[in-house]
């Protein structure tokens, strides 16, 4: 069911300008498939994109995991 349910929300959220950002939702999801829509739901997980060029951003962490190798908490540098 839960796979389901992702599988429906993922063309739903590019229908709504969202795709830029799924990159990096899918890199969280590939390392931690376990969370669920309500982490990002309630903010325990922000993901941000200031539309300035600097691409996708971790703005805030507050998972019980640390954050997958290769990514970091904050707007990446110019």
């Amino acid at each position: 069911m839960k796979i389901l349910l992702m599988e429906l929300r993922l063309p739903i959220l590019k229908a709504f300008g969202l795709g830029v950002r799924m990159k990096l939702y899918e890199q969280i999801m590939a390392v931690y498939p376990e969370l669920t829509n309500k982490e990002f739901d309630r903010g325990v997980i922000l993901l941000r994109n200031d539309s300035d060029g600097l691409g996708d951003y971790i703005e805030k962490w507050e998972y019980t995991e640390p954050i997958p190798d290769g990514l970091s908490l904050g707007k990446p540098n110019a």
